[in-house]
């Protein structure tokens, strides 16, 4: 394994329920670094916003994760085998 091989993934949620999802996607790979801020299909709880500082307005213009860009260039940077390097924050 060498580092050339390896993306960096942080991700910003709505909430902490298996239902929540993305609103923010940043990475990196390959020394080029990709943030974007995404339309979730249900809206930031109160909590999430406290922590991520991003809110349902600074989202409700933005594309939906699913169908962007970004999801087709992850799914082809991750089909090519390369590693994913992320941490787990347990909340509870």
């Amino acid at each position: 394994m060498n580092g050339k091989n390896l993306v960096f993934l942080d991700t910003e949620t709505t909430g902490i329920s298996p239902n929540d999802r993305l609103c923010q996607v940043a990475y990196k790979f390959n020394g080029v670094e990709v943030d974007s801020l995404f339309k979730p299909p249900l809206p930031i709880e109160v909590g999430a916003m406290a922590t991520s500082h991003i809110t349902n307005k600074m989202v409700e213009n933005c594309v939906s994760f699913i169908g962007s860009k970004m999801q087709k260039d992850l799914q082809d940077i991750f089909a090519a085998g390369n590693i994913l390097v992320a941490r787990y924050r347990d909340w509870e």
